[in-house]
């Protein structure tokens, strides 16, 4: 079957979470030509808009900020069934080999040290979009055949028991 174009050709939302308005700024201008770009300058804003509707597509969520930092938000954010399925990628100065394995670890798909490039960020969330379209696609399919074999499992029974009706009447009655 073929992917549903116009969820392929829909405009993604791109959560920017970042305490430093510069570093938002520059994401956003690198950004929002292709994307529909959302901001949080937090966690706890961070939450609430990744389980608002519409939701993000993508999280590019930034490790060091006041209060709640980005692996916390990056550990709620897979704890809870709704915002789970929601690629976050760090974007972040924390350079050590460590902090990319904690992030990495709590389940973020990618880790992109500051300063950064541009191109690279471009590319890497272009590929994290085309993968999460293909994996939500994928199971709209598993949900729709899953459907589909359950209707024929019902009616597979029923006419099982309008068989057992229609031969033998003293088996139909206790059916």
């Amino acid at each position: 079957q073929k992917m549903n174009m116009s969820a392929a050709t829909q405009r993604s939302r791109i959560l920017l979470v970042d305490d430093a308005p510069e570093n938002l700024r520059i994401l956003s201008e690198s950004l929002r030509a292709d994307y529909t770009i959302m901001f949080a300058k937090n966690g706890p804003d961070a939450l609430r808009l990744a389980i608002g509707t519409p939701q993000p597509d993508l999280i590019l969520l930034d490790v060091i900020m006041p209060g709640m930092d980005g692996y916390e938000v990056c550990r709620r954010l897979k704890e809870d069934p709704s915002t789970r399925d929601i690629p976050v990628m760090f974007i972040t100065a924390q350079n050590e080999e460590t902090d990319e394995a904690t992030g990495l670890s709590l389940g973020a798909q990618d880790y992109i040290v500051k300063p950064f490039r541009v191109s690279l960020v471009r590319n890497r969330v272009a590929n994290q979009l085309t993968y999460k379209r293909y994996r939500d696609h994928l199971n709209d399919l598993v949900h729709e055949r899953t459907r589909q074999l359950v209707l024929t499992q019902e009616a597979t029974i029923h006419a099982m028991a309008t068989l057992a009706e229609w031969r033998d009447t003293e088996t139909g009655a206790h059916i």
